[in-house]
């Protein structure tokens, strides 16, 4: 992709579905590790916790991990919060803050 040939209209557009994306797939992901969290996944398969497993079987960075495992719990307290991560009104950098 040579992103320097996009019309400036072009580069806008493909950045906000871009970003669209991002938020859509981060929110399909953070559904995926709670539901790992819900039946206990990481246990089976050896690890002492969601985190851990997010660190270890996913190569996830400590920030990153903490962030994630973080919306997770919120999840469970907040089913709700999935949409607003999905559309762009919570980051989940706040979620995992909450």
């Amino acid at each position: 992709m040579n992103l320097k040939s996009l019309t400036d209209t072009q580069l806008i557009n493909d950045t906000t579905t871009a970003v669209t994306a991002e938020r859509r797939i981060t929110a399909e992901t953070i559904k995926y590790f709670f539901e790992v969290n819900r039946r206990k996944l990481h246990l089976k398969m050896g690890y002492e916790s969601l985190f851990t497993m997010l660190r270890k079987h996913w190569g996830y960075c400590e920030p990153t991990a903490h962030l994630r495992k973080s919306a997770v719990s919120l999840m469970q307290d907040v089913p709700e919060v999935i949409e607003k991560i999905e559309s762009g009104e919570m980051p989940v950098t706040v979620a995992a803050n909450i």
